[in-house]
Parts: structure tokens; sequence; C-alpha cells
């Protein structure tokens, strides 16, 4: 539903954004959104019940909603960076469907580092590279690739 608006309004959103206070506006919320993302789990942590923010935590769409929009500011400069913001964002479901099962595997493989912060992020780079591959490979048949919304957008070619 926030796609669907956010592609109906597109026009208003870019003038909206095109000024400089509202971009001012939106990078604030964003602080605002997330650093209550962060208390939230410092607060889960400290009650040790391990919440660790799933994704029906109430701030996680309005934080994912205002970093789409800041990302927007900053425009595509080049062909290729479009390309590949376009093959990922057509993978986007696909890779959400897969992630978790793969971020589970991986951790248990990660586990024998102590370093969380370190750990954190090679654990999202191993679960989103091998997600994002494993959802290209998938796209080559067309049930599969009808299972996660792909439905031939990948082998389309470009019209010029």
């Amino acid at each position: 539903m926030t796609g669907y608006c956010l592609a109906k309004y597109e026009k208003q959103i870019e003038s909206w954004l095109s000024r400089h206070m509202s971009c001012f506006l939106l990078f604030l919320l964003f602080l605002f959104s997330f650093g209550i993302t962060v208390l939230i789990q410092l607060y889960s942590y400290l009650e040790l019940n391990g919440y660790a923010l799933w994704y029906d935590l109430f701030t996680m769409p309005i934080v994912g909603l205002l970093l789409f929009l800041l990302l927007k500011t900053m425009g595509s400069t080049s062909f290729v960076q479009q390309r590949i913001e376009k093959n990922i964002s057509i993978c986007a479901f696909g890779i959400f469907l897969t992630h978790e099962p793969i971020v589970i595997i991986l951790d248990r493989w990660l586990n024998i580092w102590n370093h969380n912060s370190l750990k954190v992020i090679v654990l999202f780079i191993c679960s989103f590279s091998v997600s994002y591959g494993f959802v290209r490979l998938a796209a080559l048949s067309p049930k599969t690739s009808a299972l996660f919304l792909i439905k031939g957008q990948l082998s389309r070619k470009r019209k010029l």
C-alpha cells in the first residue's frame, strides 16, 4: 500500500523533496524514528527478553519509508547505479522471503565469533548476497519467479 501511494503521488513527493527545508525535516524525522527504534531495542535487551526488533515493531515501516525518501533525494547519478537499484528492487520481495532461513543458517556458523558488531555486519552482507543470488537463480524459472513476484521483469530488454 505504501509503495502504491509513493508511486501515485510521485510528482508531489518529488516537488516537496526538492525544497531544502523538507529534506532537513525528513532527516530529523529519520533520526528521531531511528533513535526510538534503537531505544526500544536497548530496553528489550535490558529486560532480557531478546525481542531483537522484528518486522512487527511499529517504527520499522516508518524508518524504512523515511530512509527510502532520503535516498530518493540523493538521486541516481549513473546508469550502473540505476540498474543495480532496479535489480535489487525487483528482487526485494524474494529477498525478504528467503533471508530469514539464510540468517539462521549463517548465524549458527558465525556463533564462533565473539565480536558482535563485526558479526552483524558480516551476517548482513552474507545474508543479503546469498538471498539475492538465490532469488536471481530462482527467477530463471517462470514458476519460481512468479512465486517471488518477479514474473520476467529481470529478463526484459530495456526500451530506448
